[in-house]
């Protein structure tokens, strides 16, 4: 994809970020913030998906923290607007929210860059792998979800 394929607006936004850079982060500071409220009221403890599974060797029956957790992250991140998810990618950098899309795909879950390249520029898909990608941002910045990386045998 090249940047003479992106809206204009994002464009316009990622312009204004680079010249107003005191407000960095902000966006994702704020829903880092919000997320980490509802799961602190909830008294639920964000441990790495593996200790999620199993105690031992036994497969654990009932529902899990991380199963809320997901839905918490899933939740908020669709109440966000189109504004506030393009300014969490500005904010996290497009480009390094790009390589954590692919990264994860790659090494998490095993996929070709082809089929990264596709879900990202067929307008079908693309509104889906934002909306990943937000969803992979926020919960990097919460330190969520994270045991894909350990898929990386290199």
């Amino acid at each position: 994809m090249s940047i003479n394929e992106l809206p204009s607006e994002l464009i316009i936004l990622i312009c204004n970020e680079a010249i107003h850079e005191d407000n960095t982060n902000k966006e994702i500071k704020k829903c880092k913030k919000t997320i980490l409220d509802i799961i602190a009221e909830r008294n639920l403890i964000i441990l790495p998906v593996a200790e999620y599974f199993t105690d031992g060797d036994n497969f654990l029956d009932k529902e899990t923290d991380s199963e809320i957790i997901t839905d918490i992250v899933s939740e908020h991140i669709a109440s966000l607007s189109k504004t506030q998810k393009d300014t969490i990618l500005c904010d996290y950098g497009i480009f390094k929210a790009l390589k954590l899309y692919r990264d994860f795909h790659v090494i998490g879950c095993g996929c070709n860059e082809e089929d990264i390249a596709y879900n990202l520029t067929n307008p079908k898909y693309s509104k889906y792998a934002i909306d990943e990608i937000i969803t992979l941002i926020i919960n990097d910045e919460i330190s969520y979800d994270y045991d894909w990386r350990k898929n990386d045998s290199k």
